[in-house]
């Protein structure tokens, strides 16, 4: 998975195929920190947030 602060494209890649995905929210630097869509990767995780 590969998610550049300020695109809103990701791209993961499963068993050697790679695909791009729209992201919402694009990640973000806020003071010095990375900020990332949680709900984006946990899906692409195949896991659940509540």
């Amino acid at each position: 998975m590969v998610i550049t602060a300020g695109n809103r494209t990701a791209s993961i890649n499963s068993n050697g195929i790679t695909s791009s995905i729209k992201l919402t929210n694009p990640a973000k630097i806020y003071e010095g920190t990375t900020m990332v869509p949680i709900r984006f990767i946990s899906e692409s995780l195949a896991t659940n947030i509540e």
